[in-house]
């Protein structure tokens, strides 16, 4: 409560301070390594004052929306995000998708960044000779 008082009287108010304060990333997205053709998930959640919003960049700074087989296999991955974007997950990825992925939190105070690597593998049979020995 604030209250001024003069000769003309005395007045009193309440009134609510808000703190504004920028992003801190509180669960960071982890390393991840799969194979082809598989999903993934990375998820990031950040806090601050006001609420930050989140997005994902690959390194080169463009935004993850799309992306595309380059080595010939012919797969296409789908990217699906939570409805908060807190999550991110490509569906069907392929090794092109290998990479580093950047979770970008962001309010009018300030940004933070936390940063995952995806290794997408070959699905490969290995057939190895096996030699069985019997025991006297």
């Amino acid at each position: 409560e604030c209250v001024a008082t003069n000769d003309g009287g005395q007045i009193a108010t309440n009134t609510t301070l808000t703190v504004q304060y920028s992003p801190r990333i509180i669960q960071a997205p982890v390393d991840r390594s799969i194979f082809r053709g598989r999903t993934v998930s990375f998820i990031c959640i950040a806090d601050g004052n006001p609420s930050p919003k989140i997005f994902w960049r690959l390194p080169s700074t463009s935004p993850v929306e799309a992306l595309r087989d380059d080595d010939g296999g012919g797969g296409v991955a789908e990217i699906v995000y939570s409805a908060d974007r807190t999550m991110l997950t490509i569906k069907n990825a392929q090794p092109s998708n290998s990479g580093y992925y950047e979770c970008v939190a962001e309010n009018p105070i300030g940004t933070a960044r936390s940063s995952a690597k995806l290794d997408v593998v070959l699905n490969t049979t290995c057939a190895l000779p096996v030699t069985l020995v019997e025991a006297d």
